[in-house]
């Protein structure tokens, strides 16, 4: 938090949950809108709270799903995540043991999930198909953690809308073990406003930072 604070600046104290939902309810005025109708998702279902909180009576409908429990500290928040993460790879682990498809069938995987982020810790793996610039050239083992956590949402290896399988994670892993990191490259982009959520959480967590 203190790190964001130095490197962002004043700034840090209007990128808030709470300034946010202060800014939506000025567009909402500008364009001369009624009571609010909104549906809020995950990190916008907290958006949606705050702006309750603060607007009441200027809602018509509000619906929110997915919504963070902020009243958590964030040191219970990560240890939760990391318990769940921790849990669906054992998950991950049994199923590839008990499906004859999954290309890591017969083989030891999490010892080999940890190979394969231990040698990505001391050298990032090449991801030869991120030549053209659209991912990243390497892949380090943080990135590869975070890929992971990504590709293990699918639930028992059926992917969710917009998701991808157990099988895909299986196949990436394959073949970082084999040198080629390429399926689990992060994407890489010119757009700042990806990180717009680092500053949220930096100012939402904890506020005594921002001053």
């Amino acid at each position: 938090g203190r790190s964001c604070l130095r490197r962002t600046g004043p700034l840090l104290g209007h990128v808030d949950t709470r300034s946010a939902a202060r800014d939506m309810e000025a567009l909402r005025r500008a364009l001369g809108d009624g009571k609010l109708n909104f549906l809020g998702l995950s990190y916008g279902a907290h958006l949606g709270s705050a702006y309750a909180e603060l607007y009441p009576k200027r809602i018509r409908t509000m619906a929110l799903d997915a919504i963070a429990n902020h009243s958590s500290s964030v040191n219970t928040l990560f240890a939760d995540a990391a318990a769940t993460y921790e849990d669906t790879l054992n998950r991950f682990a049994a199923w590839c043991a008990q499906t004859s498809s999954c290309p890591l069938h017969g083989r030891d995987v999490l010892a080999l999930f940890d190979s394969v982020v231990q040698r990505a810790d001391q050298q990032p793996i090449p991801a030869p198909e991120c030549a053209d610039g659209s991912c990243r050239p390497t892949v380090t083992g943080g990135e590869i953690r975070m890929e992971a956590l990504f590709l293990l949402l699918a639930k028992d290896g059926v992917p969710a809308i917009g998701f991808p399988s157990w099988n895909d994670f299986a196949i990436a892993l394959a073949r970082a073990d084999q040198g080629d990191a390429s399926r689990l490259s992060s994407p890489v982009s010119a757009n700042p406003s990806e990180f717009a959520g680092l500053a949220i959480n930096c100012a939402d967590y904890p506020p005594e930072i921002v001053t």
